[in-house]
């Protein structure tokens, strides 16, 4: 899976990891906690692990990033790319090319979860089956359509903080992705953080219809 791919799988993630508990739709009083710290419409900054591993147990690919949410928009910063998504496009920029990459979602691939997501539209996914370990909840999620983009999905829960600590998925390659919450903050985020000016772009990519 290229970075482009693998970029778009993780936004899809991140919002899962966010928001996921939020659903009206969802009634699982497990996951009410979640519900409460999440989506208490306070800002929200993560501090992330991206970890890509090949069905053989290879590891591709470890990024490390800072994820921030306001309302229904975000900012993810890894490395030299930066995503901002302002409530109606997704921007991706490039800083070792400085370029932006402009484009709409596209509703037949996975980034369809983030507009699932932020719309609260979550009645795609039910809780398959909820394991206890020691100061850990996973909690194993399964697409009920048809429409399925990742498999062997997990959502691992600290019991003490309530707090998301781990997100793992496959694809259908067997591909393993794990996202581990290093840190979370609900301190404000500042509304530079999604302006598009502050970068400086030589070339924009427009890939709207």
């Amino acid at each position: 899976m290229n970075r482009r791919r693998f970029t778009g799988s993780i936004v899809c993630f991140i919002f899962a990891t966010t928001l996921f508990v939020h659903a009206q739709r969802v009634p699982d009083k497990e996951l009410a906690s979640l519900r409460q710290r999440y989506f208490s419409g306070s800002p929200v900054s993560m501090k992330i692990k991206v970890s890509q591993i090949e069905k053989g147990g290879d590891t591709i690919s470890i990024e490390y990033g800072d994820f921030y949410l306001k309302g229904s928009r975000f900012r993810i910063d890894f490395g030299d790319q930066v995503i901002v998504y302002d409530g109606k496009w997704l921007y991706t920029y490039t800083a070792f090319d400085s370029q932006l990459v402009v484009e709409a979602f596209d509703t037949t691939s996975a980034l369809r979860l983030i507009y699932d997501v932020i719309s609260g539209d979550l009645s795609r996914f039910y809780i398959r089956s909820i394991e206890k370990l020691k100061g850990f909840r996973i909690y194993r999620l399964d697409y009920k359509f048809r429409e399925v983009f990742y498999k062997d999905i997990g959502l691992e829960v600290n019991e003490g903080s309530g707090e998301v600590s781990k997100v793992e998925f496959k694809d259908f390659d067997d591909t393993l992705y794990c996202l581990d919450v290093l840190g979370v903050s609900y301190q404000e985020v500042e509304e530079s953080f999604f302006d598009l000016s502050n970068f400086r772009v030589k070339e924009r990519v427009d890939l709207r219809n």
